[in-house]
């Protein structure tokens, strides 16, 4: 009954009302971290023009409302959410606002894909300024043209609602699988860095949860070395069998492919090894570079650390960013860095813009603590410039004799 209730009123509500009636209530985002919070998500609700009862959660309009109506409360939703962020926009240049987006209503006859993009131009905002938010369960029908317009001109994207039930999690929290087995999408086509690292993190949940990762339907040698290269061992496909005759004439199925087992192993091993020869030699040059700049600082006070990063920054080498923490973590200059692109930028906090902020519990900072003379980060995405880039950072003691650890933001050798 409630639910029917709550259909009438939304209809009622689109039907000659404006949204003036509407209510958006902000719920924080925050950064455990930096202390702070990164944006606010919209939550709307109005009152029915009838009965004055609250329509909790607007925004969630039922599938079971027509195509129309789903689509003038979706438009006046964010309308009103938009123009209630725009105060805290305009003191916060840096503040997300997280919307939700619904893609039924794009079976709408009157749904124009463009009509975002206008109210958020319309309302005063920046698009790297608003996250779209969508459910896991509607993801799938929001068309992948649509997505990649809005992304190439700085929208965000957020999924939401993931549960252990849904498509991609539910067989391992439900079947605990022993063994799954990976499709050549993973491991063929041209070379995405993205697609890359999905499986990177699917290899590491793999290793956490204790199921073994197969990568199936193999064709070629290439194939399987590349499978070998992103820690795939377990392997099977049509290039193993290749040339191998038949199983019969007593021959042993477990020796008869040992020879291309071993051969494909010794290639990879001898390709493993020049790369990480190459990245162990690409590391010692980047730390060279760390130590340059920590020559020039431990020449200074920590009154004039910026002026000299900065200084320092102009000449950089391979730098993206840097800052320096003091003994207790804490940081006592601004993060230098280079231009970011917008879209790149967006929805990806740095942690470390602002002096005074505390990176005491951070690795790279508890390993130069507990001793250690240099710490690098694994690989993660530079909000900066979206390449590969790992943390580099080092202790160092100024003019007088006080320690610091510079840390340096550097593009990750492959």
């Amino acid at each position: 009954m409630k639910e029917k209730q709550a259909e009438s009123g939304a209809s009622k509500f689109t039907a000659g009302e404006s949204a003036e009636n509407i209510t958006t209530l902000f719920q924080p985002i925050v950064s455990i971290p930096t202390r702070g919070i990164i944006g606010f998500e919209a939550f709307s609700e109005a009152r029915d023009p009838e009965t004055g009862e609250c329509i909790e959660g607007i925004r969630l309009v039922e599938s079971r409302c027509d195509p129309d109506t789903q689509l003038a409360v979706d438009r006046q939703c964010r309308q009103r959410a938009m123009e209630q962020f725009k105060p805290i926009f305009d003191n916060h240049k840096a503040m997300l606002l997280f919307l939700w987006l619904n893609a039924n209503i794009l079976k709408s006859k009157k749904a124009d894909p463009l009509f975002p993009e206008k109210q958020v131009a319309k309302a005063g905002l920046a698009p790297q300024n608003v996250c779209f938010e969508l459910p896991m369960a509607m993801a799938g029908k929001m068309p992948t043209k649509i997505v990649e317009y809005y992304r190439k001109k700085g929208f965000g994207l957020c999924i939401v609602d993931l549960g252990t039930n849904d498509a991609f999690l539910e067989p391992f929290v439900r079947l605990r699988p022993n063994f799954v087995k990976l499709n050549r999408s993973f491991y063929t086509g041209p070379e995405d860095r993205y697609r890359g690292k999905v499986l990177d993190n699917l290899l590491d949940l793999s290793e956490t949860v204790g199921f073994s990762v197969i990568g199936q339907g193999v064709e070629e040698q290439k194939e399987s070395i590349d499978l070998l290269r992103a820690r795939v061992f377990l392997q099977q496909g049509t290039y193993y069998v290749k040339d191998q005759g038949g199983a019969g004439g007593g021959a042993d199925p477990v020796k008869m492919f040992y020879g291309k087992i071993m051969e494909t192993y010794r290639l990879f091993r001898e390709r493993r090894g020049k790369e990480i020869l190459a990245r162990k030699n690409a590391f010692e040059s980047l730390s060279q570079e760390v130590r340059r700049y920590i020559s020039r600082l431990s020449k200074e006070y920590e009154s004039v650390m910026e002026v000299v990063l900065t200084a320092l920054f102009r000449n950089k080498d391979r730098a993206i960013s840097m800052f320096v923490l003091n003994k207790n973590g804490v940081q006592v200059t601004s993060r230098i860095h280079v231009k970011a692109e917008a879209q790149k930028l967006f929805h990806r906090p740095t942690h470390g813009e602002d002096k005074g902020m505390d990176h005491s519990t951070r690795d790279y900072f508890m390993y130069i603590d507990m001793g250690y003379e240099r710490f690098v980060t694994r690989p993660f995405v530079s909000p900066y410039t979206g390449e590969e880039a790992a943390l580099i950072a080092m202790p160092f003691y100024n003019a007088d004799n006080r320690m610091f650890v510079l840390c340096v933001e550097m593009p990750y050798p492959y």
